[in-house]
């Protein structure tokens, strides 16, 4: 039994926290995402539709009553909570460590239970600020562009049925993750992205209006979806009775489209117990994190040991450290400094390969070997070289990109670096790494297209070799952190390349691309990005 002096403790961590995470800036452009979203959901672009196929495409959504707006808006929160939740709520614990306050914290008597449940908690309040002005965004929109009156209840129920159990799981894996070494970083940020793709794919795969779903899959079904589908189902059927389709989807609408009506309905009680659940797993997770949690010990973590350093090296570092400890200031000389143009920049430039790959795990470079030499090889089919090698060879450099313009914040050296002689020369220098990357793990597969007259290859290679690492540097240098870029490219990555959705595929995968001048659009993207980039890195220098 949890004595109410720990509570205690639980609610003041969860509170410092809470209130760190919501006074920063960043935080105020989430809720401002979150906000156009509210306006998408009742008046932009994006749909909750039905479909068949029927020798055409039919589309049919429910008009833009409370009922049908509130569930389609309740599905958008869990939605953004489940895939985009986990890295807004990441990196609570990298942030006191980075900051010193873990330091304190391992010095108190707060228990290690304490302190996950507390930062759980925050993550737990931080999803319901999310949601708040997701389901506020829902209702003002309503009120000025809805069908009917706006019944504020009606509206704003779902949006915290299935956003906040789902974030309540969220924010425990992302406790989790953070505590688990191999988890806590680029492969873990990959990991919850296609985990969380596949469930969501899975769900929408299962089951068809004429044919129920099982009660067990439904109970599994963490963002709600199948409870969507379940609950507006009888209201297409009503008016489309030859409805043969599957569950709802979201996207944009290009045909025809028919509406039906659907008023709502009361919730069924499993709902309220399945998300209890979902909620409860979520103190089951935190409470799994705490014999992984190292309270803040850096000699327990494998990324900051020197397990690593050969006998030699750690010779070197004692000799140099009885060294300092031996000779006085006052007995030490510097030698002064008169020229600072030693090197140039392929000096700099080679310093930086070796500061992108050399902290690099072997099976890493396995994979880039495999992908890049597997697309030279004539006896690959043309087609699976531009779908999947050339998808693959765009990805799998994520954990080289994502450090770009965050190092210098990460190793404290950012001071070193703005106050040297060319701090542009340095940042242009990451770039160039980072657009050889795009260039080795993709020539080949582009070399074989070009030679076989693949029209838009080379303009999808050009975006690539610009986009790819601007994107990477801008988001660097403005966020000084990794996990926005890994969210954002994944996303851009998954949908644009893997899936081929014309407006994203910048490296021209697919033909339609190509001819809607998707690459170019990219390419001038790119040039604009590196020079917000560049002028950051000036700002900073000033």
């Amino acid at each position: 039994m949890v004595s109410v002096p720990s509570l205690r403790r639980v609610y003041h961590v969860a509170r410092a926290d809470f209130l760190q995470r919501t006074r920063s800036k960043r935080f105020l452009v989430v809720l401002a995402t979150i906000a156009y979203i509210g306006y998408l959901v009742n008046v932009g672009d994006i749909s909750l539709y039905y479909q068949q196929q029927t020798g055409g495409a039919e589309f049919y959504r429910g008009i833009g009553n409370a009922a049908w707006i509130g569930m389609k808006a309740g599905l958008t929160g869990a939605f953004f909570v489940g895939i985009a939740g986990f890295y807004v709520l990441k990196n609570v614990l990298s942030r006191d460590r980075s900051t010193g306050v873990g330091t304190l914290v391992a010095s108190t008597c707060t228990t290690d239970r304490t302190y996950l449940l507390g930062k759980w908690m925050s993550n737990v309040a931080v999803v319901a600020v999310m949601l708040g002005t997701l389901a506020g965004a829902t209702v003002v929109n309503h009120a000025v562009h809805g069908v009917g009156s706006t019944d504020v209840v009606t509206l704003v129920t779902p949006v915290f049925l299935l956003g906040l159990p789902l974030g309540a799981l969220v924010g425990a894996v992302s406790i989790l993750f953070e505590t688990t070494d191999r988890l806590n970083g680029t492969l873990g940020n990959i990991v919850y992205f296609f985990g969380a793709v596949t469930a969501f794919s899975a769900l929408t795969a299962v089951g068809t209006i004429v044919d129920s779903v099982p009660f067990a899959i439904q109970f599994a079904d963490v963002f709600g979806y199948l409870t969507v589908y379940a609950m507006t189902s009888d209201a297409l059927l009503n008016t489309v009775s030859n409805y043969a389709g599957g569950p709802p989807s979201f996207g944009i609408i290009t045909g025809e489209v028919s509406t039906f009506t659907w008023n709502g309905s009361t919730w069924p009680p499993w709902v309220y117990a399945q998300r209890g659940i979902i909620a409860l797993f979520g103190v089951v997770i935190v409470s799994l994190s705490v014999p992984l949690f190292d309270r803040f010990d850096p000699t327990a973590r494998s990324d900051t040991s020197d397990s690593s350093l050969t006998d030699e090296e750690a010779e070197n570092v004692v000799t140099a450290t009885a060294l300092s400890d031996s000779v006085a200031p006052s007995n030490i000389s510097l030698t002064p400094v008169t020229e600072r143009n030693a090197g140039g920049f392929k000096r700099l430039l080679l310093a930086e390969v070796r500061l992108a790959l050399k902290p690099l795990p072997r099976w890493w470079y396995i994979g880039a070997i495999a992908i890049a030499v597997v697309g030279l090889l004539p006896v690959v089919p043309l087609s699976m070289s531009r779908e999947i090698l050339l998808p693959l060879g765009l990805g799998w450099p994520l954990f080289v990109w994502s450090k770009m313009g965050v190092r210098p914040t990460q190793h404290q050296t950012a001071p070193l670096i703005f106050s040297s002689r060319w701090p542009l020369r340095q940042l242009f220098s990451e770039w160039c790494v980072g657009a050889l990357l795009v260039v080795a793990m993709t020539g080949g597969v582009v070399g074989r297209l070009v030679a076989s007259g693949v029209v838009g290859s080379l303009a999808g290679y050009a975006a690539a070799i610009v986009f790819v690492p601007s994107f990477a540097l801008v988001l660097g240098v403005w966020s000084e952190q990794s996990r926005t870029f890994e969210a954002l490219y994944l996303v851009l990555w998954y949908v644009g390349l893997v899936n081929r959705l014309e407006v994203l595929d910048f490296a021209g995968i697919s033909d339609a691309s190509v001819k809607n001048g998707t690459p170019i659009v990219f390419l001038v993207l790119g040039g604009v990005l590196f020079g917000a980039a560049l002028l950051r890195r000036y700002l900073d220098t000033r």
